[in-house]
């Protein structure tokens, strides 16, 4: 029945009511010729490789915060849960079996499709016979246990699809069986429950053909769903709280489908493969945050087309590709000689990546000169992983890290009191969602000198000890520990983060011990910085920081930057600050943040110039510009007649300064997106959230595509609101706590 449904469904001709050219959507001219030529160097860092082995024809890969999901066919049809860090297989279900045992029927190609707010649950559309009538059924299955959670079912209907989206609706939508050209492409609300909510109306041409039946369709990336289907020239933006919107169109030109060119698909579909057409058939689109991967088919041949959402820039890549047989082409890959890259995938939390055959990437890695490279050592590193690969290891994972683009396209941003518009801040106005993480009691610390976070670890510098926690704030382990021998420190309370190479890098004095996020110790590195309190690390570099001071008796060096994997020292900052009159030596220190482009804002007390360290060249970001009340050496010990920049904390739309004027502290928030420079006199953020605590903050943390602010809070603060609330969770969670419990990490995930 459903080979039927896909035969009928391909005579299907769906042409919508005129576009609406007066729409805010953004055209990407397919009719203007571009280079034909793109680095993905220009549009991406670097890239991960993630080794496998997996048996049969890959259906679909779903990369997950920890585990990597595969759905693929060999005598049945399984899915594989494997570990994202080593590639181990976690568990191995035959989803034909369960679904044969539910009574479903099914091809062997059905969809696979993970819900929109849980990564860990995926809906199969399949269908069942009762009597005379056949129904469709979204059956809910979770992905980490294997285990079927629940089922919906829905009337069958030929020429109507339904999808499961989350827990709340379901999208239905038409397949309209016929030549009425008048007809628009509608989709249904739905709830789970089978309410109607409301219908979107798609004003874009669409015919669908065969090709489009197994590409996808919606498109889920953070909190936003697009659609696009193949053959329709608009992107749109869906949800149930409003009506579609367009975002992006494709102009064709003299390009465009006629009736009379496809009333008759099948021969349609002849003429498409031999090349016979002069129209352009738009493939599905896929969305990232920086750029949208789509493409379309002209003379039997794929074209990609790549659409910087930024800078409105197209390149539209010819191929060799047909589509019958889509070759290993793409965006030419000078990062480290692998293949040429083009997405097959965009996860929902935006992470861009497609799969190989290993033996293709050995060729490839083989003609490749490696010299040529932007990045000689990561092109290594791929040449030794494919050598030392396993022998059952038959596919490898290709993550793109694409660059990432600052709100500030240029030039310098002036952080000034007299451009300060005074303002009661509200947690609201900056932040979307809270998250409250208590670190457990299997180690009673104060986490009062460094924390770094990722989207799967805590990890909690408490000077005697390094302690890794899990998101949720248990203990996972001990890394290191405290000593003169090998593998240990003196002192841990200063570190930084490899994400990527999930390597953690202890200060221990002039060295630099580092470790695996598994606790393994890996080696140290000298760095030869007299006065080093700080480290931080970016773009395959660590900064070591030395204090600076109001004497004579300064430190040649501001920092020094060396080689992230030999600690080979690349770069020097000499230090030219000017002397201080003072009567007794004062200390500062240099300090960096991180920002949302993976690099580093670089700033100290005596400086009004805030740097940004990362790129090939430091620049300059923004100027703290106090005016009459500027540092001086005569005035440096006298609070009120100077304006003194504390702390820095960098996010994708905010930047938030701590500073003192008249000796009191203050906090300035600047809006990128308004330009904004909020002024919070009270120093602490209303919190109008919950209402439980001011927000006093002591960090931002980029945790994968978001921006986070952090403060600790007190177990007997904490204690003392939860007990004071109406709420009788909060009261029994206040009443299960302990004054000495440690402290609790309150994340405010900010808006972008």
């Amino acid at each position: 029945m459903r080979k039927l449904f896909i035969i009928l469904a391909s005579a299907i001709l769906m042409s919508a009511c005129s576009t609406n050219e007066k729409d805010s959507a953004i055209v990407i001219d397919l009719t203007t010729p571009t280079d034909t030529v793109c680095y993905l160097s220009e549009i991406a860092d670097s890239m991960m490789y993630y080794p496998l082995a997996i048996d049969g024809k890959i259906m679909n890969i779903e990369l997950l915060s920890d585990y990597i999901w595969i759905h693929h066919r060999t005598d049945s049809v399984k899915t594989s849960l494997l570990n994202r860090k080593d590639g181990s297989m976690i568990h191995e279900t035959k989803i034909s079996a369960l679904l044969h045992d539910g009574g479903f029927e099914f091809e062997d190609d059905f969809s696979t499709f993970f819900r929109l707010e849980d990564e860990t649950v995926l809906v199969s559309p399949v269908s069942t016979i009762k009597g005379v009538k056949r129904y469709w059924h979204s059956v809910s299955m979770d992905a980490i246990t294997g285990e079927k959670t629940d089922t919906i079912t829905y009337p069958y209907n030929d020429g109507i699809e339904y999808s499961r989206l989350n827990e709340e609706y379901l999208l239905r939508q038409h397949r309209i069986i016929g030549d009425d050209i008048q007809s628009c492409f509608k989709m249904n609300w739905h709830t789970i429950t089978l309410d109607s909510i409301k219908q979107d109306v798609f004003s874009d041409t669409v015919f669908q053909t065969f090709l489009s039946w197994n590409q996808t369709k919606v498109h889920l990336l953070k909190d936003k769903v697009f659609f696009h289907f193949p053959t329709m020239k608009t992107i749109y933006e869906i949800s149930a709280n409003h009506a579609p919107i367009p975002l992006y169109r494709y102009e064709v030109g003299k390009h465009n489908h006629h009736y009379n060119q496809i009333k008759d698909v099948s021969k349609y579909w002849e003429a498409e493969r031999k090349g016979l057409l002069s129209c352009y058939a738009i493939r599905t689109s896929l969305i990232s945050d920086n750029y949208i991967f789509g493409g379309f088919n002209y003379k039997g041949l794929i074209h990609w087309v790549l659409f910087n959402r930024n800078t409105n820039q197209k390149v539209i890549i010819p191929t060799k590709s047909t589509i019958d047989y889509q070759s290993l082409e793409g965006i030419k890959n000078d990062l480290d000689g692998g293949i040429d890259f083009w997405p097959k995938r965009i996860s929902k939390k935006g992470e861009i990546y497609t799969w190989y055959k290993v033996e293709d990437l050995k060729s490839k890695m083989e003609q490749s000169n490696h010299e040529q490279m932007k990045n000689p050592k990561a092109a290594q590193r791929l040449k030794e992983l494919l050598k030392n690969l396993p022998e059952d290891v038959n596919v490898i994972v290709a993550v793109l890290k694409e660059k990432n683009y600052k709100h500030e396209t240029s030039g310098m941003v002036e952080i000034h009191p007299d451009k300060f518009v005074d303002t009661q801040l509200k947690l609201s106005d900056i932040a979307e969602e809270l998250e409250y993480i208590q670190l457990d009691t299997a180690r009673i610390v104060n986490p009062r000198w460094q924390i770094k976070m990722t989207d799967q670890y805590i990890f909690v510098a408490a000077r005697d000890e390094l302690l890794k926690y899990d998101r949720k704030g248990k203990f996972i382990q001990t890394i290191g520990s405290k000593g003169q021998g090998p593998g240990e420190f003196t002192s841990c309370t200063n570190i930084a983060l490899d994400t990527e190479g999930e390597r953690i890098f202890v200060k221990n004095g002039l060295q630099v011990l580092v470790y695996s996020f598994d606790g393994k110790f890996l080696g140290k590195m000298e760095i030869p910085l007299e006065g080093m309190v700080d480290i931080a690390y970016t773009h395959e570099s660590l900064y070591g920081l030395s204090m600076v001071s109001f004497t004579q008796d300064q430190l040649p060096y501001l920092w020094m930057k060396v080689d992230g994997q030999t600690g080979e020292v690349l770069q020097k900052k000499a230090n030219t600050d000017i002397e201080f009159e003072t009567d007794e030596m004062t200390l500062r220190c240099n300090y960096v943040c991180s920002s949302t482009d993976g690099t580093l804002l670089y700033y100290n007390h005596l400086n009004d110039t805030i740097f940004r360290l990362g790129h090939e060249q430091d620049e300059v970001a923004y100027l703290f510009g106090q005016g009459d009340f500027r540092l001086t050496p005569k005035n440096c010990m006298h609070a009120e007649y100077h304006l003194e920049l504390k702390d820095i904390w960098d996010s994708e739309r905010y930047l938030f300064v701590d500073y003192r004027m008249d000796g009191k502290k203050q906090l300035c928030v600047y809006d990128k997106e308004q330009h904004v420079f909020h002024n919070d006199a009270d120093h602490r953020i209303e919190n109008d959230m919950d209402g439980l605590l001011p927000f006093d903050f002591r960090s931002t943390y980029i945790i994968g595509k978001d921006s986070y602010m952090m403060q600790l809070v007190s177990a007997e603060e904490m204690k003392e609101a939860l007990l004071a609330s109406d709420d009788p969770k909060r009261k029994a969670w206040g009443e299960s706590m302990k004054f000495d419990d440690n402290d609790i990490l309150v994340l405010a995930k900010l808006k972008k």
